[in-house]
């Protein structure tokens, strides 16, 4: 049985009670005081002092001699940890996001769970051999254009997180990349979870305080867009490296302090397609099980993976009958209900609906499952597993509506991803996959590239060094 928990506002009773946010800086945890709020925020957090947040060039960094080795195994023993459920900062932590999501504590574990999945040893090593080659800390030596010889490295920085909230993996991504890349960084919290990232971290100080990857690691919460704060921080003599993640206005605030000495790895605001072929040929069952993949593409549309736009061959009466069966697989689902429909696509449905037979909407604005058939993609952007279906009349011209902010393609059958991969990379899609693949937490961000490049890559300086006399 699933356990949800109601904020006392929505029965008028009392407002929302405030959220307390935990600042953990280098293994050490603060809480707020009664006289640390975050203006116009549910969120209490600690008193910044931005001195503590920083590593000067003087103090070196604490990993950067640490052993791949010596990595994965911390990073394991955190993964064991949270698997098992007996951690008392991540309880705490599933229980702080249910709130502030008004979500289902079940729904929060199971994503905690399934982040658990990226500590595991032989997915820690792919990202690193796949990003940085097999023995990525030491000096390796290449061949010149005229037969000079230089040695090349993966040397560790100076990171600062601009971290999203639209999923509880973000933290475990932004911590484990920190870490085998054997930098440090300073984890910006969310506003829409900034209590992911610092249960994580005080897993790490459980097990080591002292331990190098834990001295590597911070992470506290101001207001987005604080120019009292990031005017000090985002600085190329603080950090070298700004990973930052989110929408328009988010990256239009952080380009604004970029200079020289400061790269910026941009993990740019995405949305994600299905397109599905063939519903000519297909049984019943066989329309059930696809409806069913799609719905997993689907989820709760908090990822970049998640499908809001879905194109599919056939005529209108198959496409029809695809939707009908997608509004049932949705609302078996109903245990990832995000809130009901919000009332400006309740609007535009209403207006399509009197647009038939050019459009068709199914499903209930319940947040359980809302499908819009149309010929062409609608104008909002979808959410509150809301699903837009476009039907054409052949799936290759689904190439005409995807652009560089599109991530994951989920494909059915799966062959017409290899007949269409060119045409739709080259109009911009990041990742191709079968239908109902496109949200595992293994194959979406470690051992791949990640929105278009080699993140871990990115999250280093590649430096070199002569071995002979040029000739």
């Amino acid at each position: 049985m699933t356990t949800r928990i109601t904020p006392a506002s929505k029965t008028g009773a009392v407002p929302l009670a405030p959220l307390e946010v935990t600042h953990v800086i280098r293994g050490r945890a603060s809480r707020p005081s009664p006289d640390d709020v975050v203006p116009g925020s549910r969120l209490v957090a600690p008193a910044l002092h931005l001195d503590q947040l920083i590593w000067t060039r003087d103090d070196g960094l604490p990993a950067e001699r640490l052993s791949v080795e010596d990595i994965y195994d911390f990073l394991g023993a955190a993964g064991d940890v949270i698997r098992a459920g007996t951690s008392p900062h991540m309880k705490a932590a599933i229980e702080s996001l249910a709130r502030l999501r008004e979500s289902e504590i079940d729904l929060v574990q199971e994503d905690v769970r399934n982040m658990s999945t990226l500590f595991r040893r032989d997915l820690l090593q792919l990202e690193v051999e796949q990003n940085l080659g097999p023995d990525p800390y030491n000096w390796h030596a290449r061949d010149g254009y005229e037969g000079e010889r230089f040695a090349v490295r993966a040397v560790p920085v100076r990171q600062l997180h601009i971290m999203a909230g639209n999923g509880v993996k973000n933290a475990a991504v932004a911590v484990i990349r920190t870490a085998l890349s054997r930098g440090v960084s300073l984890l910006k919290l969310p506003s829409n979870d900034p209590f992911t990232a610092p249960a994580l971290l005080q897993v790490l100080a459980d097990l080591d305080p002292r331990h190098p990857v834990v001295q590597s690691l911070s992470a506290v919460y101001w207001r987005g867009g604080d120019s009292e704060v990031e005017s000090v921080l985002v600085r190329p003599q603080y950090f070298e490296k700004i990973v930052a993640w989110g929408g328009q206005a988010t990256m239009e605030n952080i380009v604004r302090y970029l200079g020289p000495g400061l790269d910026l790895v941009a993990f740019d605001p995405k949305t994600s397609i299905s397109i599905i072929a063939g519903l000519d040929a297909v049984t019943p069952e066989e329309l059930t099980s696809i409806a069913n993949r799609s719905a997993d593409d689907v989820r709760t549309q908090e990822g970049c993976a998640n499908a809001r736009h879905q194109f599919v061959e056939g005529t209108a009466e198959q496409v029809d009958a695809y939707c009908r069966e997608l509004v049932d697989a949705l609302r078996r689902q109903a245990h990832r209900n995000v809130g009901p429909t919000p009332p400006d696509i309740v609007d535009e449905a209403e207006g399509l609906r009197g647009l038939e037979p050019d459009f068709a909407v199914f499903g209930s604005y319940d947040g359980n499952g809302l499908v819009i058939r149309s010929d062409r993609p609608v104008d909002f952007y979808p959410e509150n597993r809301t699903v837009n279906v476009v039907q054409l009349d052949d799936i290759a011209d689904a190439a005409k509506f995807v652009g560089s902010e599109t991530q994951t393609c989920g494909a059915y059958p799966p062959a017409v991803k290899f007949r269409l991969r060119d045409a739709l990379t080259t109009a911009g899609v990041d990742r191709l996959c079968d239908l109902g693949d496109g949200n595992p937490v293994r194959t979406a961000d470690f051992g791949a590239p990640h929105d278009g490049f080699w993140a871990l890559n990115r999250m280093v300086r590649w430096v070199s060094c002569q071995l002979e006399e040029a000739r």
